[in-house]
């Protein structure tokens, strides 16, 4: 059974250790006016996924409704967060994503495991300057 693939290009950054791999890829966000595109850092090192506040507004949650939760490994001691669900597409994948909204404006965007890693085969391929993200048959 063949299954869709997509491919991305792995941008490079320069750092204090010289040019290292940035991968962060352009995911479109299912909003109420159509979708957006936000770049998120792959990290297979988040169990969940991570965006600002605002975004939760853009797809018709209400902030006060969410679910609290306490994350922690984002910034000094336990951060506070609210719990919805993104539709996001990657090409032509499509995900809904438990997300965690940070109520801080320079919050980053994070694509971490749950609901994305279950479903997709990540392989990140600096040789060829690529991220290719694979539906799970």
């Amino acid at each position: 059974m063949l299954s869709t693939s997509i491919e991305l290009p792995l941008p490079r950054k320069r750092s204090l250790f010289g040019q290292i791999v940035d991968p962060r890829i352009l995911l479109e966000v299912r909003t109420t006016a159509g979708y957006r595109g936000h770049r998120f850092l792959v990290d297979t090192g988040a169990e969940v996924s991570v965006v600002p506040r605002r975004p939760a507004g853009e797809v018709g949650l209400n902030w006060d409704t969410l679910p609290v939760l306490g994350l922690d490994g984002i910034g000094p001691g336990r951060v506070s967060a609210r719990v919805g669900v993104l539709a996001l597409r990657i090409g032509s994948i499509e995900l809904s994503v438990r997300s965690a909204f940070l109520d801080q404006p320079d919050a980053p965007y994070i694509l971490g495991c749950a609901d994305v890693l279950d479903r997709l085969a990540l392989t990140i391929d600096a040789g060829q300057g690529r991220i290719v993200l694979a539906e799970i048959a």
